[in-house]
């Protein structure tokens, strides 16, 4: 059994599953404890559609209701690799939202190929009893048409 905006796995053997799926986004503050799961935004075949919808396209419609329903709302979006491309990196900044993006090596060679011929600049934080060392990164050339990146 299956409706029109389930998403399709056809496999190897000719048989097709069906299956539906959510893309979750929370509230959260570094401060607190509470977490506020905010609407998921369905992963569905849209109208009249062949193919499946996807991680990306649900995304972009969740953070473009997110600022529309919270136009002065200060947020900073962390999210994983799958983000860190050039049309999701100006939706954000487009919609005026801050930002901390994951990178896998593979998929940003170049990036990584700058950052590891790149001086690094440490910055110590002593925190209960702890010291930290992180090392920061302030713009990396291949970004500067794109965004103003730290690399972290």
């Amino acid at each position: 059994m299956h409706c029109p905006q389930c998403g399709e796995k056809h496999h190897r053997n000719g048989t097709t599953t069906y299956d539906h799926q959510m893309l979750g986004a929370v509230l959260v503050h570094p401060d607190h404890s509470a977490v506020f799961p905010l609407a998921p935004e369905p992963i569905l075949k849209q109208d009249g559609a062949r193919k499946n919808d996807c991680e990306r396209n649900a995304a972009k419609r969740r953070l473009a209701d997110l600022r529309r329903a919270h136009p002065h709302l200060k947020l900073i979006v962390v999210e994983d690799g799958l983000a860190s491309n050039t049309p999701h990196i100006r939706q954000l900044q487009a919609l005026d939202l801050r930002f901390i993006l994951g990178a896998k090596q593979n998929d940003h060679t170049d990036l990584f190929d700058w950052v590891a011929a790149t001086p690094k600049t440490r910055e110590v934080d002593e925190k209960r009893g702890q010291t930290t060392f992180s090392t920061f990164y302030r713009i990396a050339p291949m970004l500067k048409k794109v965004v103003r990146p730290r690399f972290l």
